[in-house]
């Protein structure tokens, strides 16, 4: 996706928890993660 921290962004503000704050990772990329208020975790990464 092009920006895991606006997903990522809009997701908490819309009441999703967090699960893991939207981070660098070794290969470049960045990449997050949330509930949804159903219980869905997902995934957010833009590559780098």
């Amino acid at each position: 996706m092009p920006d895991a921290d606006a997903a990522y962004g809009r997701a908490i503000a819309a009441g999703a928890r967090s699960a893991m704050e939207v981070s660098d990772q070794e290969d470049g990329s960045r990449v997050g993660g949330f509930v949804d208020p159903f219980g869905t975790l997902w995934w957010v990464s833009t590559p780098s």
